[in-house]
């Protein structure tokens, strides 16, 4: 049962929340549709869409997308680090 949520405010607390479970966040995916592969780095503030921050390395965030395996890297989509397409705007997660 979900109790509540913790936000997580600044990159740098969701990457260490991450290291811990995903985290649910609000992104700027107006220019997603058009993404096959790579990371991406162009994209805008303007939140629209809410997806999952499943994982992270040097120089990307990975997001799963909720539409479907036919879309981006079998589903998923990375993000250049940082605040790309508002990914550190909004992050939380539930509490149990």
């Amino acid at each position: 049962e979900i109790k509540g949520f913790v936000d997580v405010p600044g990159c740098t607390n969701v990457e260490n929340a991450l290291a811990a479970r995903p985290i649910s966040v609000a992104v700027d995916a107006s220019l997603w549709s058009q993404y096959k592969s790579g990371v991406l780095s162009n994209c805008g503030t303007a939140v629209n869409h809410g997806v999952l921050l499943v994982g992270s390395n040097d120089q990307s965030w990975t997001i799963k997308n909720s539409w479907g395996t036919g879309w981006g890297e079998t589903g998923f989509i990375r993000l250049q680090k940082g605040n790309t397409c508002a990914v550190c705007s909004y992050p939380s997660y539930p509490t149990l």
